[in-house]
C-alpha cells in the first residue's frame, strides 16, 4: 500500500495487460471447459490465477475468488481484472474488502470455511495428547526475533511464581520455520518444552507441510493449554474459537519485518483490542505482568462480549459449510 500512493496500480496493471496476451494453455483450457462460473483462491501473487481471471474476461465468463486465510485481504491484494465476486470468511473481511480494496459490496460474500466450521465442532472433542504437563501453548509465528532471550524470562519467571506451579511452556515451532533462523537449544531450559509432535522437524532443522498435523491434534493442543501466548498468527482465530485466553506478542524491533509492524499495519490485526481474552504485549520487561493478568482473567464474565467479537471474526452457523456454498452457486447461476 506504501507504493500505491506514488503509484497508480490500476493503470499500470491495465496497462501490462493490454501490452501481453492472456497465457495461451489457459486461455483454451477455459474456452474448452466453457464453465458457468470460474472460482479460485486467493493467492494475489500467483500469475497463474490472473491469467485464468483475464481469460474469463475475455470469455464473458463470471468468476469468483474465495478468500481462505485471515490475513489475505491484508497482506495481498486482489488479482487485476478483479472477480466478479468474493467470498470472505467473515463481516470483519466484507469490511477489510469494501475499504482497502474498494470492492462493491453487494457482491461479496460471507460464507467461513470448512476449517473453521472444523473447528467449532472440535470444541467437544475428546482426542488425548502424549503431554503429561500442564502447560500453556506457546504458538511460533512468522516472526523469531530475539527467540532465546524470550525464553530465558519466561523459564526463570515460571519458576519464581507460585500460580504457576507445575506448569510449563509447551513451544509449537511454526511448522514451515525459516531453517536460517537458528534454533534455540531448548535443553537448558527447566519449564519449557517442546511439542512432541514437531521432535523430529525441531531436532533436524527440517520443516514442511509433513510438520502440520491434522486439525484435532491443533484443536487439542490449543484446548488443553491453560491459556496461549503468540504472535500475529490466524492460530488466534482457532484459540478464539476454543475459548482461549491469548497474549498476543507485539514487540518493538529495529527491523522492520516485526510482530510489532504486523499488529501495527495490518488491518485484520486492528480488531484484537476490542477483545476482552486478548492482551496485547509491546515490550519484554512487562511480559511477566502481562501474563499474569491474562492468567488470572475470568473468561467466563466476559464469555458474551467475546462471542461477539467472534461473530465478526469468522462467520458460523448451523447449516455446514458445503450447504451454504451450494446455496451461494445455485444463486449466482
Amino acid at each position: 500500500y506504501f507504493f500505491s500512493k506514488f503509484i497508480n496500480e490500476e493503470k499500470y496493471t491495465n496497462f501490462f495487460n493490454k501490452k501481453n496476451q492472456i497465457d495461451k494453455k489457459i486461455f483454451e483450457f477455459v474456452e474448452n471447459l466453457n464453465p458457468d462460473l470460474g472460482i479460485y483462491f486467493a493467492q494475489g501473487e500467483n500469475h497463474g490465477f490472473i491469467e485464468f481471471v483475464r481469460a474469463c474476461k475475455k470469455l464473458n465468463i463470471k468468476t469468483m475468488q474465495i478468500i481462505e486465510n485471515w490475513d489475505n485481504l491484508s497482506a495481498k491484494n486482489i488479482s487485476n481484472p478483479a472477480p466478479d465476486f468474493l467470498v470472505t470468511l467473515s463481516e470483519q473481511q466484507k469490511k477489510i474488502a469494501e475499504k482497502v480494496h474498494k470492492f462493491s459490496n453487494d457482491k461479496i460474500f460471507v460464507l467461513g470455511s470448512k476449517k473453521y466450521d472444523n473447528f467449532f465442532k472440535l470444541r467437544n472433542s475428546n482426542y488425548q495428547l502424549d503431554i503429561k504437563s500442564k502447560y500453556i501453548l506457546f504458538l511460533e509465528g512468522w516472526v523469531w526475533a530475539d527467540q532465546e532471550k524470550m525464553f530465558d524470562v519466561l523459564d526463570k519467571f515460571i519458576s519464581q511464581e507460585k500460580i504457576f506451579d507445575g506448569i510449563k511452556i509447551l513451544y509449537r515451532p511454526h511448522p514451515l520455520r525459516n531453517e536460517n533462523y537458528n534454533l534455540v537449544n531448548l535443553k537448558k531450559y527447566k519449564n519449557i518444552i517442546l511439542d512432541p509432535q514437531m521432535k523430529y522437524a525441531y531436532e533436524n532443522n527440517y520443516f514442511n507441510l509433513k510438520s502440520i498435523p491434522d486439525e484435532e491434534y491443533y484443536a487439542s493442543l490449543i484446548k488443553n493449554a491453560k491459556m496461549v501466548i503468540c504472535g500475529p498468527t490466524s492460530m488466534i482465530l482457532e484459540s478464539l474459537i476454543l475459548e482461549k485466553k491469548i497474549l498476543v506478542l507485539a514487540f518493538k524491533s529495529k527491523d522492520y519485518y516485526s510482530n510489532y509492524n504486523f499488529i501495527k499495519n495490518m488491518i485484520n490485526y486492528d480488531y484484537l483490542k476490542f477483545i476482552p481474552s486478548i492482551k496485547i504485549n509491546y515490550s519484554l520487561n512487562d511480559i511477566q505482568n502481562d501474563i499474569v493478568e491474562i492468567y488470572k482473567q475470568n473468561y467466563n464474565s466476559d464469555k458474551k462480549e467475546i462471542d461477539k467479537c467472534l461473530e465478526f471474526l469468522i462467520h458460523n452457523s448451523e447449516l455446514s459449510h458445503s450447504e451454504r456454498f451450494n446455496d451461494l452457486i445455485k444463486k449466482l447461476t
